[in-house]
């Protein structure tokens, strides 16, 4: 029972060193999943066991008590595919050359989605990231006419263009749909 104990400290003070360095967690996290093998070999770990690990994380990293539940909330997810997810990571840097922790997290879902199936879990968690970034880089609309909004309301400034051209280009945006302040002075 004292290894059994000590595994588990050792677990939570691996994974909360993972999620110091998340930007870059991969071989962080591949370490902490060693630590869990080496003490649970390919079983389950115990629930007790999980929450025990998880207070100690949250109780290493400092966590509030809302931070907490999310954050514990992805090193269960994380640690009960402990056994598979070496694989998964290896497959997965394999085909992005990056990983982190919320790469973690997406293999580790999609592995308890997938029953276990590590090729079709990377393949879903690259899919996912790939429409992920994907979507951070397509500006909506309204981002869209913020930015321009932004842009001309900056031209509109510039102290040397002439009253008329401000108040020709606020009526060309007003048309368009784009709010401008022509009486703002410049800075």
């Amino acid at each position: 029972m004292a290894k059994q104990s000590d595994g588990r400290q050792a677990i939570a003070k691996e994974m909360a060193s993972a999620f110091e360095t998340v930007e870059n967690s991969g071989n962080v996290l591949l370490h902490c999943l060693a630590v869990a093998r080496e003490n649970y070999g390919s079983t389950a770990i115990p629930g007790k066991d999980l929450k025990f690990i998880t207070d100690s994380v949250s109780v290493i990293r400092g966590w509030s008590d809302e931070s907490a539940k999310v954050r514990k909330s992805e090193c269960r997810a994380v640690l009960s595919q402990y056994a598979m997810l070496p694989e998964a990571i290896t497959l997965f840097k394999k085909d992005c050359q990056t990983f982190d922790w919320r790469d973690a997290l997406r293999l580790a879902r999609t592995l308890r989605k997938t029953k276990g199936n590590v090729k079709a879990s990377v393949k879903l968690a690259i899919g996912a990231k790939t429409a992920k970034r994907a979507e951070a880089e397509t500006p909506t609309a309204k981002q869209a006419k913020g930015r321009a909004t932004a842009a001309m309301n900056l031209i509109i400034r510039l102290p040397h263009l002439s009253r008329d051209f401000k108040k020709s280009l606020a009526k060309l945006a007003a048309v368009n749909g784009f709010i401008l302040n022509v009486n703002r002075k410049a800075e």
